[in-house]
Parts: C-alpha cells; structure tokens; sequence
C-alpha cells in the first residue's frame, strides 16, 4: 500500500470524530506505475488476446491495489464506527434524571437538619433576650427611667485619663519626695507612685460606685449618694493633707518621718512647713477630683442602669447574629440546591449534545465511505481506461471485448447495517423524548426547591415571627 502514500491528495478536513480519506490523484498513479508503458509492452505482445473475457495480469495488479486500499479504508472507517458506538452506549441520562428527582428529598433531610441545628439554639437566645428585655423594662418602669443610658461606648479614653492623671501625679510627687528620700529620685518616685494609685484608685471608685447613688429613686440609696460627696471631700482633704505633712517630714529627716507626719496631721493638720507641702497637696486633690469625675462619667449616672443595658443589648446583638446566621445558611442552602439541579440539568444537556455530535460524525463517516468506495472505483476504471487505450494503440489484433465495458468494485460491506441505522435513530428519539421530561422536571424541581425554603423560613417564624425581618 505504499504505492498509495505518494498519490493521496487531501481533500478533506477533519470533521470532528468523522473518519477522513482522501482522494487519489490518477496522474501519479499512472506515473508512478508506468501504466503507459506497461500498456504498450502487452499490446504489442497482443496481450490481453482478443477473446480474452477477464483482466490480465497488469489489469488485475491495478484492481488488486485498489481492492487493496478499500480493504484497508473499511478497516480504519469500521474502527472508529465502533469506537463511536461505544462512546455512544456509554452516553446515559438516567443518572442525572434521577438525581434530580432525588434532590428534593435530599434538600429536605439537609433543611431538617439546619432547623434541628439552629431552632434550640435560637429559642434559647430568644428567651435570654426577651427575659433581659422584660427586666430592662422592669428595672426603667420601677426608676422612672424614659431615656436611654447615657455611657461612653468605649472605656479606653476614661482609662486613658486614669493612666495619665496618675502619670502626672506620680511625676510631680516624685519630684518632691526625692528632697527628702535617701534613695534620690528613684525613692521618691516609688513612693509617688503607690500614693498617686491610691489617691486615683480611691477617687474614681468612689464616683464609680458612691456617688450615683444620688441620683436613685430610692429613698435610702439617694440620701447615701448625697452624704458620699461630702464624705468623699473629706477623705480627700485629709489624705492630700497626710502625704503634705509626709512631705514636710521628709525634707527633715527621712527616719520616723511617717510617725512625725501622722503626729503633726492629728495636731495641726492645715500648718504645714513647706510651700512645696501645699503645692503638693493642691496637685494631689485636683487629681483626685478628676478621677471622682472620671468614675462617675464611666458609666450612666443612673446606679445599674447602664450595666442592665449592656447585658441586654449583648443578648439582642447574638440574637441578630444568630438570626443573620440562619439566614445566611438557608440561602446557601437553597443557592447550593439550585446550582446542583442547575449543574445536573446542564449535564445532560451537554450528553444529548454530545450524543448528536456522535451520531451525526457516525453518519458523516457512513456517507465518507461510500463516497470513498466510489471514488476509488472510479479512479480505478480511469486507470485501467488508461491501461487499456495504450495497449489498444499498440496493437494489430483487435482488442478483447471487455475493454468498451467499465470497471465495477465487488460490492461494498456496509458499515452499519440497517437495524444498527434504526437503532441509532431510536436513541437519538428517545434520548430527545427524555430530554423533553427533563425539562418539566426540571421546572417542576425548581419549584420545589423554593418551596423547600420557603417552608423552612416558616419553620423560624413559628419560633420567632419577626424572623421574616432578617431576610436578606
């Protein structure tokens, strides 16, 4: 088959899975075999003789080469008919039809599962919510409380103040202290430090916990937050006093300076013997006040109202979390579901396009044959017509009778029979009724799909009939 390699002449392009041949161009095959020549040489021989009623040698070479190439080209086009029926047989929607008649079921289990996960979870929180609520609203109606508390949402900026403010007492007392400590400034600061925490500590728990005592409705507590300021002034005075007279003390002699100091205090407790005494004093109580302040402003000025809130609106925030939660995971759920019927409907639709394509190169690879089968019949025939008109020019005697007829290939095998041509038809229709089913299931599946979601939101408003706000 070599011979042919050399005298194909490309006709065609690849047609998806379609077998191709390709046509022989009859001027090299006539070339190449020296069909001119080898006609002359037997008419001169008066070969084939005039009675002759079937081909000579040279003729039956030229039919046996062509006979040669359909053998083969039925060989490579019955092949890759097979492999398209094979591909085809494996081509099958069941599958996916019934996937999708399941899905509805499965995204029923998936619901009652997300319903079983959140619904305790939820009425838990509700309860913890409405119980806060109840006592929020209890606790305003029993204080006469309209507004809401008024707080700093962050704490960082009243801490800030109490960082600072003990900062700048402890620099300055410092300063003061070191005159008289034998440890310099290192001394002196130390024991700033832990007066200034004092002096801090003490004032803005005081107006933290004391003083908005004033402002209750209770009768008792009021008159107990109003008595605290001056009680707390005292305190104050007296303390700043103390560390003056500590100071005085301590620019005298840094031994019994403690006792000295409480001695002189319970003496004389506004004579002090040093101005840098009073301005110590002075800077002490300032500060102290500015925590006193700073306490009282740390939360409402109403005693447990702003705490009452707080938890309150911590309990409202996780229940809007959880509702948010819930409705985030039942629109994935219903997303993830129509995508899947989405990607199974899509699938099949990629199958029968795909079962189309097969069947139509399988018909395209019928129909290439045949024309092949013919085609090569014909060259042959032009190529013995050849053969036939130099041996006729080279002879005396009259040529053989059978050189006016045409030359005719044995006939052909079929590539596929009629009832294989029947079968495709029949799975390529019913393959186009399924098709059609699928698409109302579909629609139909969809539908459910949605109402499987809708059923489930009803499932949370049974626990909470404002869930319905929460949908996004």
């Amino acid at each position: 088959m070599n011979w042919l390699k050399n005298i194909f002449k490309s006709d065609h392009t690849p047609r998806n899975d379609a077998e191709t041949f390709s046509k022989i161009d009859v001027d090299k095959v006539i070339k190449i075999d020296n069909i001119d020549q080898l006609g002359i040489e037997a008419g001169e021989k008066e070969l084939p003789p005039t009675n002759a009623t079937s081909y000579d040698a040279n003729e039956s070479k030229i039919i046996l080469k062509f006979k040669d190439e359909l053998s083969e080209s039925f060989r490579k086009a019955k092949e890759k008919a097979e492999g398209l029926n094979i591909r085809i047989s494996k081509i099958d929607i069941n599958p996916d039809f019934q996937n999708i008649e399941n899905l509805p079921e499965k995204i029923k289990k998936q619901a009652a599962s997300l319903i079983n996960e959140f619904g305790s979870r939820l009425i838990t929180i509700k309860e913890t919510r409405d119980q806060l609520s109840h006592d929020l609203k209890e606790f305003q109606s029993a204080n006469n409380l309209s507004s809401l508390p008024d707080y700093p949402e962050s704490k960082f900026l009243s801490i800030t103040i109490l960082v600072a403010i003990a900062f700048i007492e402890s620099i300055g007392n410092g300063y003061f202290f070191a005159k008289g400590n034998e440890f310099g400034f290192l001394g002196g600061y130390t024991q700033a430090l832990i007066v200034a925490s004092a002096n801090v500590a003490f004032a803005f728990f005081w107006g933290y916990l004391a003083v908005p005592n004033m402002n209750s409705v209770n009768k008792t507590r009021k008159y107990l937050g109003i008595i605290s300021i001056p009680t707390y002034l005292l305190i104050a005075i007296s303390f700043n006093l103390f560390v003056a007279h500590y100071r005085d003390e301590l620019s005298l002699s840094f031994e019994g300076a403690n006792l000295r100091a409480i001695s002189a205090f319970m003496e004389t407790p506004f004579l002090l013997k040093d101005f840098d005494s009073f301005i110590l004093f002075f800077i002490g109580l300032i500060i102290s006040i500015v925590a006193l302040i700073d306490g009282y402003k740390f939360d409402d000025k109403y005693p447990g109202y702003g705490r009452i809130y707080r938890r309150y609106k911590e309990a409202e925030k996780k229940y809007h979390q959880c509702c948010s939660n819930i409705v985030k995971s039942l629109h994935n759920l219903k997303n993830q579901s129509l995508k899947e019927l989405q990607d199974l409907y899509e699938n099949s639709q990629k199958d029968y396009t795909h079962l189309n394509i097969l069947l139509s190169n399988k018909n395209k690879l019928i129909n290439l044959y045949e024309e092949h089968y013919r085609h090569l019949e014909g060259v042959c025939d032009v190529v013995l017509k050849h053969y036939q008109h130099a041996n006729r020019a080279s002879r005396k005697t009259p040529p053989p009778q059978y050189f006016d007829g045409n030359f005719s290939m044995p006939p052909k095998t079929e590539l596929a029979g009629e009832d294989e041509l029947v079968k495709d038809r029949d799975i390529q229709s019913n393959f186009k009724d399924q098709m059609i089913k699928l698409k109302t299931l579909y629609g139909i599946t969809g539908n459910n799909l949605q109402e499987i979601y809708r059923n489930c939101f009803g499932e949370f408003e049974k626990i909470d009939m404002y869930f319905r706000n929460f949908e996004e």
